[in-house]
């Protein structure tokens, strides 16, 4: 399922955030479909599991990295500091 994270994070960069993280969703609906409609012990079972784990992971890359950039740098602590300290 990360096997796939180097590269997502790189078409991240390269297209955008939001535009790959659509279309992991959509790929993730391909999956479903595909694994809904297979008929049990069937390759498109196989085919359908390697599309929901390419589909997953570009949530977690992308996501994170949104959420990474939407944050002002100055709103994190400085390295090392304990805010409850």
């Amino acid at each position: 399922m990360y096997a796939l994270s180097p590269l997502v994070g790189r078409l991240a960069d390269r297209l955008g955030r939001i535009p790959v993280l659509l279309g992991g969703r959509a790929v993730l609906l391909a999956a479903c479909a595909v694994s809904g409609l297979a008929a049990p012990a069937s390759p498109a079972v196989t085919v359908g599991l390697v599309l929901l784990g390419a589909g997953w992971s570009v949530g977690p890359v992308s996501g994170s990295a949104l959420l990474a950039e939407s944050l002002p740098p100055s709103g994190a602590p400085p390295s090392g500091a304990c805010p409850t300290c």
